[in-house]
């Protein structure tokens, strides 16, 4: 790659606002030792102390297991550039990665959130200590499945909710009868078939009430003797098979 697409690959990545500060430089190993000098702090124990400090004061606060392990690797690189490996012979380096990266799962596994608990326990049971990378995948992989039975339960509560608001809406369905008069009815008679400014009792019966009454008893009479007569007949002889069912089977 030409310097100059090296260059203006470096700038283009920049803030806006620091753009101008490197312009004038012709070569990108000038922009680089210019952004080195200028914001890199590798030996301010200041900025180290603050980075360890941001990641001890990490936790998860409700957000996915993503968002809280990404937030750490991002830190833990930045403290990786800062304070690197320092050991020498191969079995030191190896001893001081392995220290690293139990403090790591230790720090991790602290910041979970609480309904995390058991896959927390059980990482720390494990016989071979896992390494940061299998830790995430191990909680991850719980906290999806507690979030596949949360929405399970979730499905089902809510059946649940709209079975007993269907069978509310049943019992309180008003009834499709016509009411005759207003809820209260009649205060003289308690009727609730009619109003007080229409009860026969306080102003009277019409001169063709007696002829209505003495007509619907007639029919009542007349109902009442024709049922008795079919239910005589239903238990004098047995109802034949595939026969229409009467009266009488229905009340017997």
């Amino acid at each position: 790659m030409e310097d100059s697409s090296v260059k203006d690959y470096m700038i283009t990545s920049m803030d806006p606002s620091l753009v101008s500060n490197f312009l004038p430089f012709s070569t990108a190993k000038e922009v680089w030792d210019s952004v080195r000098t200028t914001f890199f702090d590798g030996d301010d124990l200041t900025q180290f102390f603050d980075l360890k400090r941001r990641v001890n004061r990490v936790k998860q606060g409700g957000c996915s297991v993503e968002v809280y392990y990404t937030q750490l690797q991002g830190l833990w690189k930045e403290l990786d550039v800062r304070r690197p490996n320092p050991m020498t012979s191969p079995v030191d380096i190896e001893k001081y990665n392995y220290l690293v990266q139990e403090d790591r799962v230790l720090t991790f596994l602290d910041g979970l959130d609480v309904h995390l608990n058991s896959v927390r326990a059980t990482v720390l049971q494990l016989k071979s200590f896992p390494t940061i990378e299998q830790a995430f995948a191990l909680v991850r992989r719980e906290e999806n499945r507690q979030t596949v039975m949360l929405n399970k339960g979730d499905g089902a509560e809510n059946s649940m909710v709209m079975h007993v608001r269907n069978q509310t809406l049943a019992i309180n369905k008003p009834d499709s009868k016509p009411k005759l008069g207003p809820v209260e009815g009649c205060t003289y008679c308690h009727n609730p078939r009619h109003t007080k400014d229409k009860c026969f009792k306080l102003i009277g019966y019409p001169p063709s009430w007696k002829d209505k009454k003495k007509k619907r008893q007639g029919d009542w009479q007349q109902y009442r003797g024709e049922a008795q007569m079919i239910v005589a007949d239903s238990t004098a002889a047995p109802v034949a098979q595939g026969a229409p069912i009467g009266l009488g089977a229905l009340a017997g």
